[in-house]
């Protein structure tokens, strides 16, 4: 038996209940942010973004993308670009990435809120994100807002390592979350 009384654990030193309950978690949120998605209209900038996918090549779909949206930014439409490319071509499946991005979010999060407080601040943080009808609307739309929010609690979460452990890696994964976090939306620069 663990310290904790738990039965059992897993590689990283967190309870195998804590693990499970963080599953049961993130397969709420995949449910909120996949129902109905297919119902969802498509917006302007969804349907601009939507319709540049089909370019022959990353180059031409930048340029496209660039003149129809003048503020876009290269992480997310890249990786959009990309995830078309590799057969995800119907617009669901072109917004499972920005799904996809929302779930790694919920799971930082969680990690970050467990740190600062424990496993139910990690659950409750994690919680709040899951099921705000915001954070399940931008895991949804053909843009980069989920990416943002991924890239900006990555970075809150590595300066938070990097101050109380004083690593360098944590400093460069601060740096490179927030260079992604620059590249995926414009105010982020700012």
């Amino acid at each position: 038996m663990g310290k904790s009384g738990d039965t059992a654990r897993v590689s990283v030193g967190m309870p195998l209940s804590h693990w499970l309950s963080l599953l049961v978690l993130l397969c709420v949120a995949l449910a909120v942010r996949v129902y109905r998605i297919d119902s969802e209209s498509i917006w302007y900038d969804e349907s601009v973004t939507y319709m540049s996918l089909d370019c022959g090549s990353p180059m031409e779909f930048f340029r496209a993308e660039a003149v129809e949206d003048p503020l876009s930014v290269p992480v997310y439409f890249g990786s959009a670009y990309i995830w078309h490319s590799i057969g995800f071509t119907s617009i669901v499946g072109v917004r499972l990435l920005s799904v996809i991005a929302g779930m790694l979010g919920i799971v930082v999060i969680y990690l970050f809120g467990r740190r600062l407080f424990g496993h139910m601040g990690g659950m409750t943080a994690a919680l709040c994100m899951s099921l705000a009808k915001l954070q399940i609307y931008m895991s949804q739309e053909i843009r980069n807002y989920a990416f943002t929010m991924l890239f900006a609690a990555v970075a809150m979460y590595a300066l938070h390592e990097a101050l109380q452990t004083d690593r360098r890696r944590w400093w460069v994964v601060n740096i490179v979350a927030n260079g992604l976090l620059c590249l995926t939306h414009f105010l982020a620069a700012n």
